[in-house]
This record gives C-alpha cells, structure tokens and sequence, in this order.
C-alpha cells in the first residue's frame, strides 16, 4: 500500500467517514434561520474546534498505557470513579438520542423512496433493518471507510454542481444575516462535526500500522476541518434548489429536482444512517455489556427497544434532538475530555513509539504546547451552548 495513502489518506478518510453523517441534513435549515454569514462562521469556526478536541482526546490515548478502553474508562482513570460513572450514563443518553435523531431521519428518507409508507411504519421498517445489523459482526476497515466518505463528498460535489448548471442564482435564496436567531445553528453544527467516537479507533489504526506521530495530527486536522468544506457546498446547493428549505432539506427539493437526485440523496442519506445506526448501536451494546455487566438478552432488549419507545413517546422533532446532543450532550463530553487532557499530561507518557526520532522517556505531544487561553476559550464555548440549549428547550 502506498506510504501516503496509508499514513495520510486513510486516517483521514476514516476521521471524515465518521464525522459526516445525519447532522448535514439539518445544517440547509438551521443556517436558513441565522443567515449565510453566521453559517460560513460556524462551519470555520468549529472546524477548528472539532480539530483541537480531536486532538486533546488523541493525546489523552496516547498517553494512556491501557490502550482497549473507551470515553469511560480514561474519564475514569484521569477524574475518578465518579466522573467515569457519570461518563458512562453520559455516553448511554447521548447515543440512545443519537439512535432516535436517525430514527426521525430515516422516516424521510424511506418517504421519498416508498411514498406510500407511513412515518410510523417507514420508522418501524428502517429500524428492523437497522437493528438486526447491529447484532452481525461486520468488520470496519479504514479502506472501507475511507471508500464510504469518498462517495459522500463526490454526492455532495455533484449536487453543487448541478445547482450551478441548471439553477439561476436568486439571491433572495441566500439570506445574509437574522440576528435573533444567529445561536440556533450551535447545536446542530457542533453534532455536525463531532467525531469522538472514532479517535480511540484512529489512533488504534495508527499504532497498528506504525503511523508516524505527524502523519497522525495532519490527518486528524485535515478530517476534522475538510466536512466544513462540503457542509457548505450541500448548504448552498440545497438552498438553491428549494422553494421551503425542510428540517430534513431533502424532502423541500421534492418538485424543485429531477426524482434521480432525490434518489441519490435518499440512499446516500438511509445507507449512511443504516450504518452509523448500527455501529452506535453496537457501541451502546458493548457499554452495556461491558461496562455496567448486564446481561446480554437484557443489553440487547434495551438497545433494540429504547430508540423506537423514545419516538413513539413523543421524540419525534429532528432539530430539538440533534440540538440538544450537540449543544448538552457533546459539549459535556468536550469539557470531560479536557478536564482529564490536564491531569493526563502531567501523569502519563506515551506508550508506544510515534516519532521517527524517538527518545527515551521523552512526554511527546500531539499539540504541541497549546495556549492555555485556547484551552479555555474552549471551556467557555461549551459552557455557553449547554446554557443556550438548555434555555432553548425550556422555551419550547
């Protein structure tokens, strides 16, 4: 295998392949409410944030010397048994929500494809589908994941590109700025680019292939910053094709589009939910099992069971969910993630070679001194949306 796909192409593919997902098809809506200039904002500025928490929650594994543990367990090494309980509970919510966002999702999608179905009974189908994959053991590979997330950015490229072939540009499409609502996207955006969950699988990737330590920090910068890219091209493409821009924006192309795109973009959308569905149910599954010892026919009937009674208790708006996993849930997995990040650096070392030049007992790091301002730059950005979001539910 060639030295830079190895090194640079698949580590980053696999950052990227996790990283877009269902949040995109909320982001034509949510910039629709704040304006075209807040969103370009957002998409760069928490680019860059996804990177530097990337980044802190690498070095914390790196410096790990256990290297087959999840959040929980470096939560729990690193702030106490209290806070890896806490972890815990925090990474069950956050996926039982994530699995009902992509529930509520799904539904749209399979109406496009099979217009006769029901939500209720759209639901019911993707979720049987989606829920007997997570009990067959399928193999993640980078190359397939770095294949997957190809595809994606090449549906999206051409979506751009045929809006700028076949659509005049109308620039009331475009709005520019609504001050009220200028917060609404903060949830949203940071569900969007959020890829915790792949960086213990990254750097596992990297320790088995040998991966040296730049090749490793350049591809977590490039997966974390590149989705920004093309977030903006399917925003700006599906608010020039649509008359009403949808919470789901596929379903507002209906009527604007010929059915062939609303097809690739409905399988694009149902296979990406299929699979992350299944690999967070997977992961759900595993915490269950392993981490609190429950029984495996009891893990397996909460796994299957919780995400469709949560819908049909009423979780049914796809915005409020991914609103408050991004902006509640995340953000509190972004501030734990710090928190330990500064009692790793001054305990641990790295446990394997990842440098070319490598020192003995030398603390090497993946970020290289970062400014404390920006550490706590970080902290307030995720205090602040957990307020906002919090107040925004209580509003609603």
């Amino acid at each position: 295998m060639p030295y830079f796909f190895k090194n640079s192409v698949l580590p980053a593919g696999f950052l990227i392949a996790n990283i877009i997902g269902a949040g995109m098809f909320a982001l034509p809506f949510v910039f629709r409410q704040s304006g075209l200039m807040p969103g370009v904002l957002y998409l760069g500025f928490f680019g860059i944030l996804a990177a530097l928490i990337h980044l802190i929650y690498a070095d914390i594994i790196l410096r790990t010397r256990e290297t087959r543990q999840q959040f929980p367990g470096y939560i729990r090494q690193y702030l106490g048994e209290n806070a890896g309980m806490f972890s815990g509970f925090l990474v069950f919510t956050t996926l039982l929500f994530t699995l009902t966002a992509y529930l509520v999702l799904s539904a749209s999608f399979l109406h496009i494809l099979i217009p006769t179905l029901s939500p209720i009974i759209a639901m019911l189908l993707f979720w049987v589908l989606a829920t007997v994959t997570i009990f067959i053991t399928i193999k993640r590979t980078a190359v397939f994941d770095t294949v997957t997330a190809g595809i994606t950015l090449a549906v999206i490229g051409v979506l751009f590109i045929y809006w700028g072939l076949m659509f005049p540009f109308d620039s009331d499409a475009f709005p520019v700025l609504t001050a009220k609502n200028v917060l609404v996207p903060f949830g949203p955006v940071l569900f969007s680019f959020i890829g915790f969950s792949a960086i213990p699988a990254l750097v596992a990737y990297v320790r088995k292939e040998s991966v040296p330590f730049a090749n490793m920090k350049k591809a977590i910068v490039v997966g974390s910053l590149m989705p920004a890219l093309f977030y903006f091209l399917y925003v700006v493409a599906v608010w020039g094709m649509s008359p009403v821009v949808s919470p789901d924006s596929v379903s507002g192309l209906i009527g604007s589009v010929p059915f062939f795109i609303l097809l690739a973009l409905s399988i694009l959308g149902f296979v990406s939910l299929w699979d992350s569905y299944s690999g967070v149910g997977r992961d759900i599954n595993k915490l269950l099992e392993y981490e609190w010892r429950i029984t495996p026919p009891i893990a397996l009937a909460i796994t299957a069971g919780a995400p469709p009674a949560l819908y049909l208790f009423g979780f049914q708006d796809f915005i409020a969910l991914i609103s408050a996993v991004g902006g509640i849930l995340f953000s509190i997995w972004g501030i734990l993630i710090i928190f330990a990040w500064k009692k790793a650096i001054k305990v641990s070392i790295p446990s394997v070679k990842f440098s070319e030049i490598y020192i003995p007992d030398r603390v090497y790091s993946i970020i290289n001194d970062i400014p404390p301002f920006v550490i706590d730059l970080l902290l307030l950005v995720f205090a602040g949306g957990i307020v906002y979001e919090l107040a925004s539910l209580l509003t609603r």
